[in-house]
């Protein structure tokens, strides 16, 4: 079974499950309003029954029952007026509600088949596409060479093909996430015209050309390129667009936390955004979220604004106290209505309100609005500007974190720092324009060349280290030995040709330290030795 199905049996089986449990929750709301009117001056009466009206308001319409969320609202509002203008609920108030009560009671059971689908998951091509695998068609076997030989270093492999024939049968197998495509070889010249009618969606197509002039730059735009770049090709930048257009490592999912005290509405919005890809975690104990929060790590956080032992106001309210999550966002799902209430919620900790019953493609759009926006905006404080790797305080933090991780899970982690040779004699002959790229390059190659799992920062300057979760030291030197050799072999145009690359890196390990101080410590000391045995080299932590 797909994710997707399964996500929308779930949510049908929840359907099913408001549905069987119905019956009782109106019989009751009967008796809670009954004990209301034999004690009207109870506070404690007073928010249980309130409570009940609301909790029914906000999930009724999501399950299918609209006139539930219609009746139930109208004495949620009728009683709040009563009690907050009398202190007892009035005459007129009793007839109203009681009248509405009938309406509510006397709800046919069978849920309002609504034409709303839940969003459909984009459609993947049947074929899977190769994020590393470029296409070279209409190019000179030399230019072949050379485009092949310059990304091999960032972790893509080429493939040239001199035939539409060998281009269709490529893509029965495996589909490339770019073409190459040379506008002055005219020698076997391979037309363009059909090549997209073999795909189910488009590759990113990068025009070639020694000529670097309007008219060809239209051709290349009328042929359907994404960028264009005249010979001789400036490698670094062609890689750093190449990755833009082919997004070779995609975006995390979003992580939800989804606080409500009614687990079966909770889980109905969880499974709703699963359904948009994201992550969501389930709390309905508020006593208990402080540690959810810790264990969680949310983006965003959706909460509802009345619950038992305490309101979404004064929870909000305890988030922000913590210095971790004061700038995470906090919107407030509830069937609450009055707008002087919603503000009054967002000015005292939330980022927006959203009100109960909720489409689901709006829910999933203002949450992901929202996470994108607060990832974007933290990536401003925790990123390097020039890299887009983590930053010398945010790479501290990672080390705690994993290493903890580690010591719970009984598991290895190896930690290096790397620092680019001679880097000062680079910004002296070429300039530090090609000082900051020779940055971007080495980042590049960390980035691409690393697994998903392993956290790299830039710790200063030519400065980078490196966390590797459950990977032995002689695992580790191996792994940034390959980067390394990959680094070396860097070539660059123009005046900086003769630019040759390299970097010394020392690798540390837990278990022999188990602080990540001394992990810094003892990284920093096998770097050392690196750079005083020549350089150019990996060292492991040697204590002798």
């Amino acid at each position: 079974m797909s994710r997707e199905a399964e996500i929308k049996q779930k949510l049908e089986l929840l359907k099913q499950q408001y549905l069987a449990n119905l019956p009782e929750k109106l019989s009751n709301l009967h008796v809670d309003w009954a004990n209301l009117l034999a004690n009207p001056n109870n506070e404690e009466q007073q928010t249980t029954t309130l409570r009940a009206f609301h909790t029914l308001a906000g999930s009724g319409a999501s399950f299918g029952f609209p006139d539930i969320t219609t009746y139930s609202r109208k004495i949620e509002n009728t009683i709040k007026l009563s009690l907050e203008t009398n202190q007892t609920i009035s005459e007129t108030a009793i007839k109203d509600v009681e009248s509405v009560l009938e309406l509510l009671l006397g709800v046919t059971l069978t849920p309002v088949e609504t034409t709303e689908e839940m969003p459909e998951a984009p459609t993947k091509a049947t074929v899977p596409i190769d994020h590393h695998l470029i296409c070279l068609l209409n190019i000179s076997p030399k230019r072949s060479e050379e485009i092949e030989q310059q990304t091999l270093h960032y972790g893509y492999r080429c493939i040239t093909l001199t035939t539409e024939q060998q281009f269709s049968e490529l893509c029965i197998k495996t589909i490339p996430c770019a073409i190459v495509y040379d506008l002055n070889q005219t020698t076997n010249h391979i037309p363009l015209t059909n090549f997209h009618t073999f795909l189910e969606q488009p590759i990113a197509l990068i025009a070639i050309s020694s000529l670097n002039n309007t008219e060809h730059r239209l051709n290349a735009v009328r042929l359907g390129a994404r960028a264009f770049f005249s010979k001789p090709i400036d490698y670094p930048f062609f890689v750093d667009t190449l990755d833009k257009l082919t997004h070779v490592h995609p975006d995390d999912p979003y992580r939800i936390l989804i606080m409500d005290d009614s687990l079966p509405t909770a889980e109905f919005y969880s499974y709703t955004l699963q359904s948009a890809g994201m992550i969501t975690h389930v709390v309905t104990d508020p006593l208990t979220l402080m540690e959810e929060l810790n264990h969680f790590s949310p983006e965003l956080i959706l909460m509802d604004l009345y619950m038992p032992q305490t309101s979404g106001t004064e929870l909000a309210a305890v988030i922000r106290q913590q210095e971790n999550y004061v700038g995470t966002p906090i919107v407030f799902l509830s069937s609450e209505t009055d707008l002087n209430k919603q503000n009054l919620a967002m000015f005292q900790g939330g980022d927006d309100f959203l009100t109960k019953p909720i489409q689901a493609e709006h829910l999933i759009n203002a949450v992901e609005s929202r996470t994108q926006r607060y990832r974007k905006l933290r990536s401003f404080m925790v990123r390097d500007s020039l890299t887009g790797l983590l930053n010398h305080t945010s790479t501290k933090e990672w080390l705690e974190r994993e290493l903890s991780r580690v010591q719970r899970n009984g598991n290895s982690l190896s930690y290096v720092m790397l620092d680019i040779d001679y880097f000062k004699k680079v910004n002296d002959n070429y300039g530090h324009a090609t000082g900051d790229l020779v940055i971007k390059i080495l980042a590049r190659l960390l980035k691409q060349r690393l697994r998903k799992t392993d956290i790299v920062g830039r710790y200063g300057g030519e400065e980078f280290a490196v966390i590797m979760p459950e990977t032995k030291p002689e695992t580790a030197l191996q792994v940034i030995d390959e980067i390394r050799n990959s680094f070396n072999r860097i070539e660059f145009p123009g005046k900086a040709k003769d630019l040759k690359l390299s970097f010394s890196a020392g690798i540390a390990s837990y278990p022999q330290f188990s602080a990540a101080n001394l992990l810094n410590e003892a990284a920093d000391q096998a770097l050392y030795q690196a750079k005083n045995n020549g350089r150019n080299r990996i060292q492991l932590y040697d204590s002798e």
